[in-house]
């Protein structure tokens, strides 16, 4: 009998130390690490996109990957122009940090970065970075 008594003890305590609070994966805290790469756990559109600060954290021109250029053709006016960089789609004159588009064209697009003015071209175009 007093086996069996102290055989429940060891029994409980055991259980005890396994399913206390903090233990286990309910106690575990998980963080993504990125590396360059873009969060797959942050929606890309709508209403519950997480701003991911793909251009807020850039502190100089070479920070910024030019990914793409869209344009959205109209019936009527002017086509509606998008960049792509750094996972961050902006149109002409909106600001990100230290770092606004000026203008986009066909291949490349102007940006001002900490008040200096850059050309970006596509990679296929030849991806090089100019200083005005």
């Amino acid at each position: 009998m007093r086996k069996a008594a102290i055989l429940l003890v060891i029994t409980g305590l055991v259980c005890m130390a396994l399913f206390a609070p903090g233990n286990g994966a309910r106690g575990e805290q998980y963080e993504y690490r990125s590396k360059g790469r873009r969060d797959p756990f942050i929606p890309l559109v709508g209403s519950n996109k997480i701003a991911a600060g793909g251009l807020e954290d850039v502190s100089s021109v070479d920070d910024i990957k030019l990914e793409g250029i869209a344009y959205e053709l109209r019936v009527e006016g002017q086509p509606k122009k998008t960049v792509i960089m750094n996972g961050e789609i902006m149109g002409e004159n909106e600001r990100i940090g230290i770092v606004e588009v000026k203008e986009i064209m066909k291949g490349s697009v102007k940006l001002s970065v900490g008040g200096k003015e850059y050309t970006l071209a596509l990679p296929e175009e030849g991806g090089i970075k100019s200083e005005k």
